[in-house]
């Protein structure tokens, strides 16, 4: 007697597990939807700045970008690190 009330309650935990795995499953697949459907809106929030740019050129890059992403900052940074030695490392501020 005591197997198969141990039995009923196993089956009723596995089939009672399937359908919220299911619930789940679906919350999740359509999260992961919305999530790629926001992220293709997206769109990339970054120039190149080279050296070849005139200073014209540089702040006319930066103020379309500005004009574009007028509610986010802008922050230029370069690639300090990978054109000099590491024995010549100085930061300035």
């Amino acid at each position: 007697m005591k197997e198969a009330v141990l039995i009923i309650i196993l089956i009723a935990l596995f089939v009672s597990g399937y359908f919220l795995m299911k619930k789940i499953d679906f919350f999740m697949d359509d999260n992961l939807k919305k999530i790629e459907k926001e992220t293709k809106k997206a769109e990339h929030s970054f120039i190149v700045l080279t050296k070849e740019l005139t200073d014209e050129e540089v702040a006319t890059e930066i103020k379309q970008f500005r004009n574009k992403h007028g509610k986010y900052d802008v922050i230029i940074f370069t690639n300090h690190f990978a054109n000099q030695n590491s024995d010549d490392f100085e930061i300035k501020k």
